[in-house]
């Protein structure tokens, strides 16, 4: 088991990195709906990053440092990240769907 090593928050990192990729091309040819689930889809990402990037500063973790540990950790990051992006408090996914539909009528202009 000890050349075994899963960088659990690289995993992690590919698969945030997936969804953007997903939701930027899912708001290039999108329409309010769609526009409306993209800008949830992002914010939920970024409040579960924000989340990760906080929880790295407890030496021990939520969770300490046994087995299952970091699956549970990611459990909790994303659903704080997403409790945080449903709240009205941060809107970021206000921002997201004005800068989406600024976007969409910039392309109708041209």
């Amino acid at each position: 088991m000890d050349g075994l090593n899963l960088n659990v928050g690289s995993v992690q990192g590919d698969q945030s990195l997936a969804r953007a990729k997903r939701m930027a091309e899912l708001a290039a040819n999108a329409d309010n709906a769609e526009v409306e689930q993209v800008s949830e889809e992002f914010s939920a990402l970024l409040g579960t990053m924000l989340v990760k990037e906080l929880r790295k500063a407890l030496p021990d973790g939520f969770f300490g440092k046994g087995p299952g540990s970091d699956i549970m950790e990611g459990w909790m990051d994303e659903h704080i990240g997403r409790t945080l992006s449903d709240g009205w408090d941060l809107d970021i996914a206000g921002m997201v769907r004005v800068g989406l539909e600024n976007a969409a009528d910039d392309e109708g202009d041209a």
